[in-house]
């Protein structure tokens, strides 16, 4: 009873800190039951036989309720749970398993993921967010598994309530009123994808991809980043560096920093270590921050690689201690979010906004971008290959914050705001990839709200895609796009948010944006 109690107060605090979202959470109790005898009635009762367990930091390895031998993928068992509310209410819960399962509340089935599985082998209740309602007095949870070709994992646990719309409205209301507080003024620096690289022999020379067409695409990237580092990536950086005054902060980088695919963790490391020292060369004294991108972490051992070398450099620069590629800080009132969204820390981005409620603006930088891309890699955005449970939830959290979001990976220019009853996102796309002379001159190729999602429909026929961009298409409020390569520099001030775009190396600005 009293883990009880300290799991009601460790909510309420949670909950403060949203921004008012109202909700309830009834605690499960702590004993659950295992069966695996999956009977045609196995959601409306527990077995006879059922064995009792409990939870280990809300998570267990049902192959321990099994003797310890490994199962087979497919294996199938269900948990139950029987709790008590003392009335009717809402359960705000997120389950986690390897692989598959099924939810069910008094007979009632809330969660199903038979089709596409967890969506993250990083297992968490972030995996699948869920609100199940309860009634007053017994309640029973029942949860069907099925087991995952590693291992019989099942985590659960409490997430804070966020009622989520499948499918964005059209803002109603009026626009939502400017920052409080006079505030400071400043300015960024902001560069996209950069993918640094050298000639083959510096950091390829690993490099063994067995695919023939995709040793064949790496490889020409190879020759392309060699060129770009050659002679226009610096020319680039000496612009950009040109736009620092006494008023510049910081130089934000949004992943790809280099294009990894060197074959060992070694030489993937050596090639952080050596592209973080010449970024920062460049830019002086000023923070150079940065989030992982895919390329970031592609290769053999890339991936712990990019975390050795990352995690003690952004300690540097910011001067305090970074334990994960997701973290967050307070610039000049205003609150930075970086998001690793090749394995995005749930907790942390929820944390981040719960501790800041009245920051001034909120940024969030993540390589992949929050609001998907109307391209054929449209899936290739944070969260896009997890639950559409945990997308939604993150996208209304981002929405009730109004946040600012900095991102690139589609190699494009881009503005795309959505904006609900909740709140605004407004999304700006940053490319520096200037692979070719051209690209520094900017070529607008798309420029209002009622073409966002035309490419899924008439260039890539993508049902999926159709799909996944109906969901925004109603709260899109400003969309363009464009072909270009450079940098951009971000004003930020009391009466708004401004970026100014810059091709190549240019010292003139090509484009201006009101962000806020």
């Amino acid at each position: 009873m009293k883990s009880r109690r300290l799991l009601g107060m460790l909510l309420g605090t949670l909950l403060a800190g949203l921004n008012g979202i109202a909700g309830e959470f009834f605690p499960l109790a702590d004993q659950w039951f295992f069966s695996e005898h999956v009977s045609g009635e196995w959601q409306n009762r527990v077995p006879a036989e059922a064995v009792p367990f409990a939870l280990k930091d809300g998570r267990i390895d049902l192959d321990l309720l099994r003797g310890g031998a490994a199962g087979k993928e497919h294996d199938t068992a269900v948990v139950y749970n029987r709790f008590l509310s003392e009335r009717d209410g809402m359960l705000s819960i997120g389950f986690g398993c390897d692989w598959w399962m099924q939810v069910f509340c008094n007979g009632r089935e809330y969660l199903n993921t038979l089709k596409s599985g967890n969506g993250s082998s990083s297992y968490s209740p972030w995996n699948q967010p869920v609100l199940i309602p309860v009634k007053k007095g017994m309640n029973l949870l029942a949860v069907k598994l099925i087991r995952g070709r590693n291992s019989f994992t099942f985590v659960c646990g409490a997430v804070p309530p966020l009622p989520v719309p499948q499918i964005l409205a059209r803002r109603t209301l009026p626009p939502p009123a400017p920052p409080a507080g006079s505030g400071s003024s400043y300015q960024l620096i902001l560069l996209g994808d950069t993918h640094f690289d050298a000639p083959y022999e510096v950091y390829h020379s690993a490099y063994n991809e067995p695919d023939e067409k995709l040793n064949r695409i790496q490889r020409a990237e190879f020759a392309r980043n060699e060129a770009i580092w050659r002679e226009r990536g610096p020319r680039m950086l000496k612009a950009a560096a040109g736009q620092i005054t006494e008023r510049t902060r910081a130089v934000v980088q949004v992943g790809d920093l280099v294009q990894g695919d060197c074959g060992n963790p070694e030489t993937h490391e050596r090639m952080m270590l050596d592209t973080l020292s010449a970024f920062k060369a460049s830019f002086r004294a000023l923070p150079f921050l940065t989030v992982p991108g895919n390329h970031d972490v592609r290769g053999p051992g890339a991936a712990e690689a990019c975390r050795r070398t990352l995690l003690p450099y952004l300690s540097r620069e910011l001067n305090r201690k970074i334990t994960s590629t997701t973290f967050h800080f307070m610039l000049e009132g205003d609150l930075y979010v970086f998001i690793d969204f090749n394995e995005p820390d749930c907790d942390a981005i929820h944390r981040a906004f719960a501790e800041h409620p009245d920051a001034r603006y909120k940024f969030v930088v993540t390589h992949g971008p929050v609001l998907p891309a109307d391209s054929g890699s449209c899936s290739w955005f944070l969260f896009g290959f997890g639950a559409d449970n945990v997308r939604r939830y993150f996208r209304e959290l981002f929405l009730r914050n109004d946040v600012i979001v900095l991102t690139g990976h589609e190699h494009a220019l881009e503005l795309l705001e959505c904006a609900t009853d909740s709140g605004r996102i407004t999304q700006l796309m940053a490319n520096s990839v200037w692979s070719a002379e051209p690209l520094a001159q900017y070529v607008q190729e798309a420029g209002s709200a009622a073409e966002y999602g035309r490419n899924q429909q008439e260039v890539f026929r993508n049902p999926d895609g159709i799909r996944l961009l109906a969901e925004y298409q109603p709260a899109v409020t400003r969309y363009w796009h464009a072909r270009g390569a450079g940098y951009f520099r971000l004003d930020i001030a009391p009466d708004g948010v401004v970026a100014h775009y810059f091709g190549g190396d240019s010292a003139t600005p090509s484009k201006t944006i009101r962000l806020r």
